[in-house]
């Protein structure tokens, strides 16, 4: 389980150094931190435009509240939020 966010890819720089990268498919990759390891962003390896951040990594995740959950049919049974905010089985709709 983890909280995203997704900006266009304009808006963000990082600060500090570059990330590690992992090609983890043939359509996309992941970001890490070189030092520690941690997970920092996700991106379409053919859509240069979003660049989706794990929330924790940031350092004010405040500032990002959640607005829905997805992918909950692969939600594990003994988590569960107590919220109102929309859910979907699988990724947003368009």
């Amino acid at each position: 389980m983890t909280v995203w966010a997704t900006f266009d890819r304009k808006a963000l720089r990082y600060t500090a150094g570059e990330p590690a990268v992992y090609r983890s498919s043939d359509i996309a990759q992941r970001e890490f931190c070189r030092r520690c390891g941690s997970q920092l962003a996700y991106r379409m390896i053919d859509d240069n435009s979003e660049l989706t951040i794990n929330i924790g990594s940031l350092d004010d995740p405040e500032r990002f509240p959640p607005q829905m959950h997805i992918w909950c049919d692969s939600q594990v049974s003994w988590f569960d939020t107590k919220d109102d905010l929309p859910r979907y089985p699988r990724d947003e709709p368009n």
